[in-house]
């Protein structure tokens, strides 16, 4: 006799309009276009050329004057050095707060990639149906058509597998769950049955989705609408109900215990919720017993599913004419979409970030390259009574590597501050990463360094007879 789906699951009617506009609007990842890219680059080397170009426009100093007066520190004002160091040290901390930030993302997002969901994507297509309630009134149209749809799209020959399931892993945006209770396990009075999520499927959805059969048997022909009620369980809820058990022989039931279902499988387990999220306790139902008037297509093929998809529809328009179909996609493709939001937030915070590190390294570079030729006659003298060309080069790069320091140690600060945001939204990765505050640092420095190095050099290369003949 046809088993009833558990009263809290949701209706075809829900997930139609309540789960896919939902889906879709959260999957649907900002791609950046070759002409976002063009603008982004633009845009950085002009801020580049202005922030390098400020100091010493703002300085307005006459390098011959300042010669002749011995030198341009005291031309330039100490105010006015403190704020133009003062401003790169601000350019740094904010590149240190960024590239944090975008480390800490790119760690987390390198980390979703290395999941194993539980099931393998590789070419499988899946193609949404929504069938029409009005003419698919009850459960036996509603089989009939899924029924005629597989059998017509496996045999297919470039089909290995196919099968049909209430949702597709990994964007089950509305979770599908209720509650049950076991046979022979007592239940305290007010006390809430345990909750576990259903998934509805045809009997070759394991074999299409390569997710192991741990114990018992998989759904068969035989657990049609008129044969005994059947449940299969994943590994999770196994283990939480039935520790040390073997629950295959069990029975569950869906109405308080006026019905009851067996137990013939344990299956592995898979992330339905997302990536970052760990296996719930599920159960899995046949579809013969458990008739839906919304499923997914899913099939395994031997090579791109997606040029299997026109064929698909074909199929489908032979089942029926009026039947749209709806999102058509591989797998792969969902599980790309799975994780679009920490993509694009990575994406961003690398975009910023690298930003940053342009100009702050344009503006050290500005800054020291006009200390050296407000200082040039002091680099004379230095070179005249005895000091090597090294040594200008190390007092150089010093002067631009402090401000530096400065600025990486304000930003680590500030870095504390945005890894307490960004906590939530992180994977596998500690908000205080060892790796990622220790290689953040290196690239700031080796920046800095990069941007003192030519006016160090040009420093070193002064020739001390013609700075001191000037005065």
């Amino acid at each position: 006799m046809q088993q009833e789906f558990p009263a809290s699951y949701p209706s075809s009617a829900q997930v139609s309009a309540v789960a896919r506009p939902l889906r879709d609007a959260l999957t649907n990842e900002a791609r950046p276009t070759i002409l976002l890219l063009l603008f982004t680059i633009v845009v950085a080397f002009l801020s580049s050329l202005v922030s390098g170009a400020a100091p010493a426009l703002a300085a307005r100093v006459n390098l011959s004057g300042s010669l002749k007066e011995g030198g341009g520190q005291a031309t330039l004002g100490a105010s006015r050095r403190r704020s133009q160091s003062g401003l790169i040290v601000a350019q740094f901390a904010v590149s240190f707060v960024l590239l944090i930030g975008a480390g800490l993302m790119l760690r987390s997002l390198m980390n979703l990639q290395r999941v194993d969901p539980g099931f393998r994507p590789e070419n499988v297509l899946t193609m949404d149906i929504y069938l029409n309630f009005a003419k698919y009134t009850d459960g036996a149209k509603q089989s009939s058509f899924f029924d005629s749809l597989l059998e017509r799209v496996q045999a297919q020959p470039q089909v290995i597998s196919a099968a049909v399931s209430a949702a597709v892993p990994l964007v089950q945006n509305v979770q599908n769950n209720g509650s049950f209770r076991i046979e022979g396990q007592p239940t305290s009075p007010g006390a809430e049955d345990p909750q576990a999520d259903f998934h509805v499927v045809s009997p070759d959805y394991f074999r299409t989705m390569h997710i192991p059969v741990i114990a018992g048997r998989p759904f068969e022909p035989r657990d049609g609408p008129d044969a005994e009620g059947v449940a299969i369980l994943n590994q999770t809820m196994a283990r939480h109900r039935w520790p040390g058990q073997d629950p295959v022989g069990r029975r569950i039931s869906f109405d308080q215990g006026r019905t009851w279902v067996n137990v013939i499988g344990i299956v592995g387990d898979t992330r339905e919720a997302g990536l970052d999220r760990p296996a719930a306790d599920g159960i899995y139902l046949a579809l013969a017993q458990n008739p839906l008037l919304q499923g997914t297509l899913m099939a395994k093929t031997r090579d791109d599913p997606m040029k299997l998809a026109r064929l698909a529809v074909t199929r489908l328009y032979e089942v029926d004419p009026n039947q749209p179909a709806g999102q058509i996609r591989s797998l792969e493709m969902v599980r790309a979409d799975s994780i679009a939001a920490p993509r694009l937030t990575a994406k961003l915070l690398g975009i910023f970030a690298f930003v940053a590190l342009l100009i702050a390294a344009a503006g050290i570079g500005g800054v020291i390259a006009l200390t050296v030729s407000q200082r040039t006659h002091e680099i004379g003298l230095r070179l005249a009574i005895g000091a090597r060309p090294g040594d200008i080069l190390r007092m150089v790069l010093a002067q631009g590597l402090r401000l530096a320091a400065l600025g990486i140690g304000l930003g680590l600060l500030g870095a504390f501050v945005l890894t307490s945001v960004l906590k939530g939204l992180l994977f596998e990765v500690a908000p205080i990463d060892p790796m990622t505050f220790f290689v953040v640092p290196l690239v700031l420095v080796l920046a800095a360094f990069v941007a003192c190095l030519l006016p160090a050099r040009r420093a070193a290369g002064v020739d001390p007879m013609v700075a001191l003949r000037v005065e």
